[in-house]
C-alpha cells in the first residue's frame, strides 16, 4: 500500500478541464506455438464484425521465464525461474455479452496489446468487469499473476518486488508479440509494438516503472494507464529515458492511496498527459462498479486509440470522455 506526499501540481488543476533484453530471453509456455507474421500497420478487426463492443474470449496460460529466480513465499519454495499464470481476454466473433468464451479463436486483424498489473494482494479476479470491458473495446488484455504479490497464489503476499514485476510484464509482451510463443486462440491476430501498460495501486507503480523509470523503461510501451498508482520502489530516475503518453485515473474517495499519489506522477510526467478523477470512487469500486466503470473504460479506450492507433477522431473526443457529469472530472491535461 502507498501513501505519498502531495506533489507540486497546484490547485489550478481544479479548473483544468530503457532498453529491454527481450531478444535474450527464452521461455516455455503451456500453450501451443503458431506461426504468424505482421508487417502492415495496426488496424481494427475486419469490417463486418460486430463491435465495438465485441464479444470476448478468454484463455489462461502459464508463462515461464527461466532467466530470473523467484524468492520463497510461505509454503512455496524459492525457484530458479519466474512462473506467471496469465489470463488473456480478447475480441471474438459473436454478439457482446457479459460472459467470456473460453479459448475461442480471436477475430482476424490487428489489435493493440495491453498488459495489466494487479495491485498488492489482489489478482485477476479483482478486476473481472474492467478487463472484460476493455477487451470488448478492441484490445488484447493480458493480466499475469505476480509470483510474490498475487492473492491467487499460495502464501502471504509480499511487497517490494515491483522491479521484477515490471520485467514480468515485459516478458509477457515478449511472448505475445513473438509468433512462435503466441497462444493458439490468438493465431488470427497480428500483434506488434507499440503496446500499452496499465496497472492499479501497487500495480500502478509496476506499470509506470515499465513505462518511464530509467532502470526498466521498455521502448515498446506506447501508452501508460495508471489507476490509483504512485511513484516508488524503482531505483532509477523517472521520465528521463522514456516518456510515453500517460493517463492517470484516481477515485476521490480512495481509502488506500491518496489522490496526491497520482498528482505526483502528473507533476513529473512529460506531455501528453491527462489526469481524471472518479467522483465517489473508492480504491477498487472506482474501476469495477457499474455506476463508474463504463465511463472509465470508455476514457481508457479513447486514450489508447489516440496514442496506440493514432486515431485522430478518438483524440478529438478524449477530453469529452474524461468529463462525465457526476462520474468523471478532467483535472489536468497537457
Amino acid at each position: 500500500m502507498i501513501a505519498l506526499a502531495v506533489g507540486a501540481l497546484s490547485l489550478a488543476l481544479q479548473g483544468c478541464g530503457g532498453s529491454n533484453e527481450a531478444t535474450d530471453r527464452e521461455a516455455v509456455s503451456t500453450t501451443t506455438p503458431v506461426s504468424v507474421t505482421r508487417t502492415e500497420p495496426m488496424r481494427p478487426p475486419e469490417q463486418g464484425q460486430h463491435g465495438p463492443p465485441f464479444a470476448v474470449g478468454m484463455l489462461r496460460t502459464t508463462l515461464i521465464d527461466p532467466t530470473r529466480p523467484t524468492a520463497a513465499r510461505g509454503p512455496t519454495p524459492a525457484s530458479d525461474h519466474r512462473e506467471l499464470p496469465t489470463t488473456i481476454r480478447y475480441p471474438v466473433a459473436g454478439l457482446p455479452q457479459s460472459t467470456e468464451t473460453p479459448s475461442a479463436p480471436s477475430l482476424p486483424g490487428s489489435l493493440p496489446v495491453v498488459v495489466f498489473a494487479h495491485g498488492f494482494a489482489l489478482a485477476d479476479f479483482t478486476y473481472p468487469r474492467l478487463l472484460h470491458d476493455l477487451a470488448s473495446e478492441g484490445f488484447v488484455v493480458a493480466d499475469p499473476e505476480f509470483p510474490l504479490s498475487s492473492a491467487a497464489l499460495p502464501g502471504p503476499a509480499a511487497q517490494g518486488d515491483e522491479v521484477e514485476q515490471a520485467r514480468d510484464l515485459a516478458f509477457v509482451v515478449d511472448r505475445l508479440l513473438d509468433p512462435a510463443t503466441r497462444p493458439t486462440p490468438l493465431r488470427q491476430l497480428r500483434l506488434s509494438a507499440p503496446v500499452a501498460v496499465a496497472g492499479h495501486s501497487d500495480g500502478g507503480i509496476t506499470a509506470i516503472g515499465l513505462a518511464a523509470n530509467a532502470c526498466c523503461a521498455d521502448a515498446r510501451i506506447g501508452a501508460a494507464v495508471i489507476l490509483s498508482g504512485a511513484l516508488g520502489q524503482f531505483p532509477g530516475s523517472w521520465f528521463s529515458t522514456m516518456s510515453p503518453p500517460v493517463l492517470l485515473i484516481h477515485g476521490d474517495e480512495d481509502e488506500v492511496n491518496p489522490l496526491a499519489s497520482s498528482i505526483d506522477i502528473y507533476d513529473v510526467a512529460h506531455p501528453p498527459k491527462l489526469f481524471a478523477v472518479v467522483h465517489g470512487g473508492n480504491h477498487i469500486g472506482a474501476f469495477e462498479d457499474d455506476a463508474r466503470r463504463p465511463a472509465v473504460v470508455h476514457l481508457i479506450a479513447e486514450f489508447l486509440r489516440s496514442y496506440l492507433l493514432h486515431d485522430t477522431d478518438a483524440a478529438t473526443r478524449l477530453h469529452q470522455a474524461a468529463s462525465v457529469p457526476g462520474v468523471l472530472e478532467l483535472r489536468a491535461a497537457n
